[in-house]
């Protein structure tokens, strides 16, 4: 499969890779002026930085496309092991 193919394929589903970099920017720029931002880890910032993506690409593109939901959830339950063990680690 050619990468133009694979483009028009994504485009189709996520919709611009211009306006999904536009809306990311834009949505991480609020993330990122919060209070709490500076005190997250890498691991929380880049968590929140996937589930950004994911919505972005599920509302300029197809919403109904089920990957995006699943990838959302998948990230959030990779920083919720994150905190899970870190709060072990606390208690040993």
């Amino acid at each position: 499969m050619s990468i133009e193919v694979v483009l028009k394929e994504r485009s189709a589903l996520y919709g611009s890779y211009e306006m999904n970099a536009e809306a990311k920017e834009a949505i991480a720029g609020i993330l990122q002026a919060l209070p709490s931002w500076g005190r997250a880890e890498p691991v929380h910032r880049q968590g929140a930085m996937m589930v950004i993506d994911k919505l972005v690409r599920a509302f300029n593109g197809d919403p109904r496309y089920p990957d995006n939901w699943v990838d959302i959830q998948g990230y959030a339950k990779l920083v919720e092991g994150y905190i899970a063990k870190e709060a072990a680690n606390a208690d040993a």
